[in-house]
């Protein structure tokens, strides 16, 4: 597991930070001054720079500059990617780095300082990486996993030229899956080596996140694994303080992820199995709108057919007959056996993402033929649509 990003709010009356004096001043520190006379939030933005930089925000008032908030990526500022893990090992680097260019910016703290500081904000990642095309990981993440009864802000989800996503959001938490590796190489940021044996095996890596968005939310999450565990940017690179976070919060996705094969004739057999054994379900009627509700299914995926049940039924309703469902033996679409084996593995093992790491595996996907199918089991939903007798 490893850090994806991490918000550190750093105060001048608790001697934080200082300023960089006036008179070393260059034209990059303008937005020091900006603030300084109209006493409002300023954002650091200079790109004469080929180095990565936090994303660094200044708050003034009458009293000059009190506050800076930095939002900083480990792994870009370590690797110039978010494709590979950061290490427990590369915390005094990154200090090092984050102190060199929060000073480019002209905000002068020092490495104890950092080490020592609380996250008013973390998201603990794990990249993972797919023998499955985006398209199928996407219809798999946006289809068929249940939102979680608890995030109650519900699921948002998003697609654009960096590729697809699908968040969880709850109060002050948020569980994302999305599409890294059109995001990395959007942004250019992908090694051209990996970036053409992606391209050749059609696979794809996905994040698996859990942000936290607030102090409380930080603080909430280390107390659960332990009492004495300090919110510090030290204790977010412990790799088995990442693990049981991430562990804990996205595991539970798995337990009601729910596909069906698409394949009308396994469907049909099933359909007829469940009914000749369950008198309530045996009557012509109900076997055709059965069939019927297990082809929208297979095809729509179990979020589109819900929100199709929410139409007509009440929420009773519709978890009866998802229960109803489930306890039917209808074939799997292989991808989920797939998708469950490897983000179980993946999230119980020790191992860093790393440059060897991606390419070792690119290669076993490739030499074992391990590769997305020219004709994808998963299909578009418009043949569902001939059922129109069904529930």
């Amino acid at each position: 597991m490893s850090n994806d990003g991490m918000n550190i709010n750093l105060y001048a009356n608790t001697g934080d930070f200082q300023i960089i004096p006036m008179r070393e001043r260059e034209a990059r520190h303008a937005y020091l001054d900006k603030a300084e006379e109209t006493r409002f939030q300023q954002a650091f933005i200079y790109k004469e720079t080929d180095d990565y930089m936090p994303n660094i925000h200044i708050y003034a008032d009458k009293r000059g500059i009190q506050r800076v908030k930095i939002q900083v990526c480990p792994s870009k500022l370590l690797y110039g990617t978010n494709i590979y893990e950061t290490k427990e090992e590369d915390l005094d680097r990154f200090l090092s780095l984050l102190v060199e260019r929060l000073e480019y910016a002209g905000i002068l703290t020092d490495e104890s300082v950092l080490r020592g500081h609380y996250l008013s904000g973390w998201d603990v990642n794990k990249p993972i990486l797919f023998p499955l095309s985006s398209p199928v990981l996407q219809f798999l993440c946006k289809q068929n996993l249940p939102t979680p009864k608890r995030a109650q802000k519900g699921l948002s989800i998003y697609e654009n030229s960096e590729g697809w996503g699908v968040h969880f959001n709850y109060q002050h938490k948020c569980i994302k899956l999305y599409d890294k590796t059109a995001e990395a190489i959007k942004n250019d940021i992908m090694p051209p080596d990996i970036k053409a044996l992606f391209q050749e095996t059609g696979s794809c890596m996905v994040n698996l996140e859990y942000s936290m968005n607030n102090k409380k939310a930080v603080d909430f999450e280390l107390n659960r694994i332990s009492n004495k565990l300090p919110n510090t940017l030290e204790t977010a690179f412990k790799k088995e303080v990442c693990w049981k976070i991430l562990r804990n919060r996205t595991l539970g996705l798995l337990d009601n992820f729910y596909t069906i094969q698409q394949d009308l004739g396994k469907i049909a057999v099933c359909a007829e199995q469940f009914c000749n054994t369950h008198k309530a379900s045996n009557g012509a009627q109900k076997r055709n709108a059965l069939f019927g509700a297990l082809v929208k299914m297979s095809f729509w995926g179990y979020d589109e057919y819900k929100n199709h049940l929410k139409r007509f039924y009440s929420k009773k309703q519709i978890n009866q007959h998802f229960n109803m469902l489930k306890e039917i033996q209808t074939p799997k679409l292989p991808e989920e056996k797939v998708f469950r084996e490897i983000i179980s593995n993946t999230l119980f093992s020790h191992d860093y993402m790393d440059r060897n790491s991606i390419l070792d595996t690119l290669e076993r996907y490739k030499n074992d033929n391990f590769i997305p199918p020219k004709i994808p089991v998963i299909q578009t939903n418009a043949r569902a649509e001939e059922y129109t007798y069904a529930n």
